[in-house]
């Protein structure tokens, strides 16, 4: 009934669905392009692993506004949201959608001379 939790899941759900839509999205166009000859661009790689970043950092930043509703009780091993909150900033670490994607996602974007073999 809180006014504050109401707003709080509605900015969570369209932040979700906005980044799932990216991603889905980069996700189609590259799937298109693989099944094409020759390899995937250096373009729509970029594109891909950018939307797979937005959306774990998106995911993330969720599960920190909720985990901060449930109050106390998200502390506990017990809760639902305390492990949801951890396994959600864990990936944010992995070396695919870890911050310095940004780096490399500018670096090509700027077209400028860029290791793309984690692309």
């Amino acid at each position: 009934e809180r006014q504050n939790v109401q707003t709080a899941y509605a900015d969570c759900e369209a932040r979700w669905r906005s980044a799932r839509a990216y991603l889905m999205a980069e996700t189609d166009r590259v799937w298109e392009t693989a099944g094409q000859p020759g390899d995937i661009p250096t373009g729509p790689r970029a594109d891909l692993r950018l939307a797979c970043t937005h959306m774990t950092r998106v995911g993330a930043d969720i599960c920190r506004t909720l985990y901060d509703l449930g109050g106390g009780a998200a502390l506990f091993e017990a809760s639902d949201l305390q492990r949801r909150f951890r396994d959600a900033h864990a990936i944010t670490q992995h070396i695919v959608t870890a911050p310095a994607t940004y780096e490399l996602i500018g670096r090509v974007g700027f077209g400028l001379p860029t290791d793309t073999s984690m692309l």
